[in-house]
């Protein structure tokens, strides 16, 4: 087995151990101020004052402010490309693929706890449950990624996952930076915000009579707390990748604006800034949301033309989710695949 392997195991043990969101609400300890204190400064989000948010109608209620700092996320964002880089050179790209996939399925049990937690404090909300599964898988893919690059445990990312096992969530308690523009929260994934659904899409695992092929998937959080998916296929020799998010008050915005925030975003960036091939359109997703679709071209046989993107794992047809945030599973990848 190796270190990478052994790593994860324990990872998924941890996971599997965690006390989600048991905590919430309840006083904050020493310890825990310690770690919160860890995690903000790895983020480079100093000074900071920690302030206990007492129930989860109290937090939802914050949530709906629009005072969030983007910093927050383009921090987080960058920590993540950082430790991807690292973790591809230490490990290489396939183990750490398959690690990242391993860890997305132990944590999609995570709508439990959820739900108990939300149900306990008399709310029947499965939009919330989703919302806080998918903020605790998304701090376990990141610690997976700290492991994979060989990060040590005093690393902002580690110092999160150790928050959301003891109980805690990064909404359940209140970090805030100090700015010339007064007070600012933390980012969080937002419910205003549609998850993108794509639980109907058909998957092609093999080329198909137009040479298109289903390759993986990536899902995350942008800085303004809205979800996002991304697809990556290819056809004959261009491979793309697409990403859909919600088009809620962004609906004017051109080509040029999207490739620009989106690589703020830290989701990719292009090689050659004079050549930044994106084509953009509004769709309605499987749930019938509006949604903007964002199709970026990555490369062909003889070049790449990104010089960075997200993560993407690889399509499972042995029931594993296809999907992170979503409670829907993507299921048409899990067919067998046809004969010779």
């Amino acid at each position: 087995m190796s270190g990478l392997e052994a790593a994860i195991d324990d990872l998924i043990a941890e996971i599997g151990r965690a006390a989600w969101f048991a905590s919430c609400g309840e006083a904050l300890g020493e310890a825990e101020r310690a770690e919160v204190t860890r995690y903000c400064a790895g983020l480079g989000l100093e000074p900071i004052q920690v302030a206990l948010v007492p129930s989860w109608r109290r937090a939802v209620a914050m949530t709906q402010r629009d005072d969030w700092s983007s910093a927050w996320g383009r921090a987080e964002s960058g920590l993540e490309a950082s430790l991807k880089t690292q973790a591809v050179a230490r490990e290489g790209e396939a183990a750490v693929r398959d690690a990242l996939s391993r860890v997305v399925l132990a944590a999609s049990p995570i709508i439990g706890p959820a739900t108990m937690a939300l149900a306990r404090a008399g709310i029947a909300d499965e939009a919330w449950a989703r919302v806080a599964a998918g903020a605790a898988a998304q701090a376990c893919h990141q610690a997976a990624l700290a492991r994979a690059a060989g990060a040590g445990e005093d690393h902002a990312l580690a110092a999160k996952l150790r928050l959301f096992a003891s109980g805690r969530w990064p909404l359940g308690w209140s970090c805030a930076i100090t700015s010339s523009e007064g007070w600012t929260m933390a980012i969080v994934l937002q419910p205003k915000y549609p998850i993108p659904d794509r639980s109907k899409q058909t998957l092609n695992l093999s080329r198909d009579e137009d040479g298109v092929i289903d390759v993986g998937w990536c899902e995350g959080v942008l800085s303004d707390g809205r979800p996002f998916r991304a697809e990556m296929w290819a056809q004959s020799e261009i491979s793309m990748l697409t990403f859909f998010f919600s088009s809620a008050g962004i609906e004017g915005v051109n080509t040029e604006e999207m490739v620009r925030v989106l690589e703020s975003e830290a989701l990719f960036a292009f090689r050659d800034p004079a050549k930044k091939n994106c084509r953009a359109v509004m769709l309605e997703d499987d749930a019938g949301s509006p949604m903007w679709s964002a199709n970026i071209a990555i490369g062909n046989d003889d070049e790449s033309f990104l010089a960075q993107a997200v993560p993407i794992f690889p399509y499972s047809r042995e029931g594993e989710p296809n999907t992170m945030l979503n409670p829907v599973p993507i299921k048409a990848a899990h067919a067998a695949p046809p004969s010779a």
